[in-house]
C-alpha cells in the first residue's frame, strides 16, 4: 500500500505545482496539444467500436455491381414490325430505341432476345421456321453493328460483357411452334446460336397443348437437354409443366410471369407449382408489366413487383427468383415508379431495406440464379449421348391433326405406310387447293402446270 500512497502523493504534488506555476506560452502549447490528442483518441475509439460507421452504408443496389444484371425479356417486336429487320438503313433509330447506353449505365449485363414469328397463330406450321431464321439473322447483324452488344453463347460471355461495359444477348426461341415439329430444325437453331427455348409460349403445338405433352413433346425436351438448351416453360399449361419438369434432366426457367395467388392470370404460377420448384435450380423470372402483376386496367406500382418477388421467394426459395422486367413497351404498361431500367436500383434498395433480402440473395435475384440455371443446362449437355435417328422417325409429323398437313409436302415420303389417311389425303389436297391459290397471285400462267406434276411424283 505504501507504493500507491507514494504515487498519489507524487501526483498531487505535480498537480499543485502545475496549478501554482504561472502559465507560459510554451506550457500553454504543451497542454493544448495534449488536450487535442486526447480528443482525437476518443473520436477514433468511438469510430472503431461502432465498426467503422464512417464508411458508406450498404445498399441493395450494391448487388448490381458484381455481376451481369440479367433481364429475361426485352420487347423487340418493333425491330420487325417497324423496321422490317432492316438494320443498316435504320441503325441510328434502332440504337436510339434500344437505348443500350442507359441499360449499361444502370448495370445491365445480359438479356434474353426472343426470335420467332410476328404472329405465331398465323405462322404455325407454315412459315414459322423462315421467320425465325430471319429473326436470328437480324439479331446477329444487330450485334455486329452495335459496339456495345455481343452475341452470347454461355455464362462466360455474360460475365465478360459486364466487365467490358457491354450487354450480352442470349437468343431464345419464341415458342415450340418455331421448330415446325422437326427435331432437325431445333438442332440447326442450336448451331446458329440459340441458347434458350420457350416450349409453348403464346401458341400451342401439336405436341404441347393445354391437355398434355405428347411422346414427341418429351422427345423435344430430351433433345433440348442433350444440346444444353435452357427450356422456358412460361405460358405452358399445368399438364405440360408437370410433364416437362418430370422429363427434363436440367433446370428450367419461367420467364415473364408472377404469382397466381396475387394476380390471377393464366400464365402466372399457382402456389403448389411454385413450392415444387424449391431447391431444384429452376428460376421464375418476374415481369414488371402491370398486366402480369396487377391484372387491372389501372396503374400498378413498385410495391406490386416487390409483392410478387417476395411470394415467389417464400414459396420457391430465394435461389429460384430472377428478373424478367420486359421493358420496351409503352410507359402505361409498367409501374408508375418503375417505368424503365433506371428504377431497378431503387427496387433493390427497397428489397434490402424493408423486405429482408440480403446482398447475396439480391445478387442471385439480379443474375446469379439465372446464370446457375443456364450453366446447369450446359453441364447436362456434356453428359448426354449423340442424337438418335429414331427420335424423329417414331413421332414426327404423324401426330399433327390431318387438317394441318396441307402445309407439308413431304408427309408421303416420311410416312408412306404408317398413316395412310395422313399420308395420302392431305397430299392430294395440297395439289388441288393449296397450289392453285398460291400461284394465282402471280402473273405467270405456266407456274401451276409445272408445279402440279412435280408434287405428284412421290
Amino acid at each position: 500500500m505504501s507504493f500507491f500512497h507514494d504515487c498519489w502523493d507524487s501526483v498531487r504534488g505535480n498537480v499543485r505545482n502545475c496549478l501554482t506555476t504561472p502559465l507560459t506560452k510554451k506550457r500553454l502549447l504543451i497542454f493544448g496539444g495534449i488536450f487535442v490528442a486526447f480528443v482525437l483518441f476518443i473520436v477514433i475509439l468511438v469510430v472503431c467500436l461502432n465498426g467503422g460507421s464512417s464508411s458508406p452504408a450498404a445498399q441493395g443496389s450494391d448487388a448490381l455491381n458484381n455481376g451481369p444484371l440479367t433481364f429475361g425479356l426485352v420487347d423487340n417486336s418493333w425491330l420487325k414490325t417497324t423496321y422490317i429487320n432492316k438494320i443498316n438503313e435504320n441503325l441510328a433509330k434502332i440504337e436510339e430505341k434500344l437505348n443500350l447506353k442507359s441499360y449499361i449505365e444502370s448495370k445491365l449485363g445480359a438479356m434474353i432476345w426472343s426470335v420467332g414469328a410476328s404472329n405465331c397463330a398465323q405462322a404455325s406450321q407454315k412459315d414459322a421456321v423462315s421467320q425465325t431464321l430471319e429473326g436470328i439473322d437480324a439479331a446477329k447483324r444487330l450485334a455486329s453493328s452495335l459496339g456495345n452488344l455481343i452475341l452470347a453463347s454461355g455464362t462466360q460471355d455474360m460475365t465478360e460483357a459486364k466487365a467490358n461495359s457491354k450487354v450480352a444477348m442470349l437468343i431464345s426461341l419464341d415458342g415450340g411452334y418455331t421448330i415446325d415439329s422437326r427435331l432437325g430444325v431445333l438442332r440447326m437453331f442450336r448451331d446458329l446460336g440459340v441458347r434458350v427455348m420457350t416450349l409453348t409460349g403464346n401458341c400451342s403445338t401439336p405436341w404441347a397443348s393445354s391437355s398434355s405433352l405428347t411422346t414427341f413433346g418429351k422427345a423435344v425436351v430430351g433433345e433440348a437437354n442433350r444440346m444444353g438448351l435452357l427450356l422456358d416453360l412460361a405460358g405452358s399449361s399445368s399438364a405440360v409443366i408437370t410433364a416437362a419438369l418430370a422429363s427434363s434432366t436440367a433446370p428450367v426457367i419461367f420467364n415473364g410471369i408472377g404469382s397466381q395467388s396475387l394476380t390471377n392470370v393464366p400464365t402466372n404460377l399457382d402456389n403448389a407449382t411454385l413450392s415444387s420448384l424449391k431447391g431444384k435450380g429452376h428460376v421464375v423470372m418476374v415481369s414488371f408489366k402491370c398486366a402480369v402483376i396487377k391484372a387491372s386496367n389501372g396503374s400498378c406500382s413498385q410495391i406490386d413487383v416487390i409483392n410478387h418477388i417476395n411470394v415467389i421467394r417464400d414459396l420457391a426459395g430465394a435461389a429460384s427468383v430472377g428478373i424478367a422486367a420486359d421493358f420496351g413497351g409503352a410507359d402505361a404498361d409498367y409501374p408508375t415508379d418503375l417505368k424503365n431500367i433506371s428504377g431497378v436500383a431503387d427496387l433493390f434498395n427497397k428489397l434490402y431495406e424493408k423486405n429482408n433480402w440480403g446482398l447475396s440473395d439480391l445478387e442471385g435475384l439480379a443474375y446469379g440464379n439465372f446464370i446457375n440455371a443456364l450453366q446447369s443446362s450446359a453441364n447436362a449437355a456434356n453428359s448426354t449421348q449423340t442424337p438418335n435417328d429414331n427420335l424423329e422417325d417414331e413421332a414426327e409429323l404423324k401426330i399433327l391433326p390431318n387438317n394441318t398437313l396441307v402445309c407439308y409436302s413431304d408427309v408421303p415420303i416420311r410416312y408412306p405406310t404408317n398413316t395412310p389417311t395422313a399420308a395420302t389425303t392431305p397430299a392430294t389436297t395440297a395439289v388441288t387447293t393449296a397450289a392453285p391459290t398460291t400461284q394465282a397471285t402471280t402473273p405467270t400462267t405456266t407456274q401451276p402446270t409445272t408445279t402440279a406434276p412435280e408434287t405428284k411424283k412421290p
